[in-house]
């Protein structure tokens, strides 16, 4: 008896880790695709992967031309660089839906229109709205390049629906209002706990 339920545990925790690496490959898959299209500055893909209860707030065709129009309207050139998984997290079902956190790490490079940013209070401004975005990150500024440099840790939760594979991703920011909209409470909780 002992045997056969030894046995059973074993071939339990064979097909559980099976599982869990399956997970932790398609989550990892379409990451690498999510990150691609982020350096690519491909807008539409990358809205295509965000969190779908994102668009009951905003419409995904605004998105996809506000995204579209920052560099040029706001004379600011971005590149994202060294986008980097860190940790994946073990997949917690809740409900209809598996979340997986995605520790990560990303390098943001932001130039300048030197034409339209001269003015000391304007820099001080961008540079305040930065701290607010990406607070407790290391972010400098070269005066010489009119370049600011953000190398920021941050989470992602991969959520798909249960049996489905397509993985979507948000933005974990425990004092975003969005954040909280498109998460449920129990999810964040465990989160702010350290997801054990």
């Amino acid at each position: 008896m002992k045997k056969i339920l030894l046995f059973s545990y074993l071939v339990f925790l064979t097909c559980f880790q099976a599982r869990c690496q399956q997970e932790y490959s398609a989550v990892e898959s379409r990451l690498e695709m999510y990150f691609q299209a982020t350096q690519n500055k491909d807008w539409k893909a990358v809205i295509e992967m965000i969190n779908p209860k994102v668009f009951s707030f905003t419409a995904k065709e605004q998105m996809v031309q506000l995204y579209s129009q920052m560099e040029s309207d706001a004379g600011m050139e971005m590149n994202f660089t060294e986008m980097e998984i860190l940790k994946i997290r073990k997949g917690v079902e809740w409900r209809d839906t598996t979340y997986v956190p995605v520790d990560y790490k990303i390098t943001l490079i932001v130039d300048l229109n030197p034409s339209r940013y001269q003015d000391p209070d304007m820099l001080k401004s961008i540079s305040t709205g930065f701290e607010v975005v990406y607070g407790g990150q290391d972010i400098s500024f070269d005066r010489e390049r009119m370049s600011f440099t953000i190398r920021a840790k941050s989470t992602l939760i991969a959520s798909s629906l249960l049996n489905s594979e397509q993985w979507y991703f948000g933005e974990y920011k425990p004092t975003d209002p969005i954040t909280k909209l498109i998460f449920p409470e129990e999810i964040l909780k465990r989160l702010e706990q350290g997801w054990n």
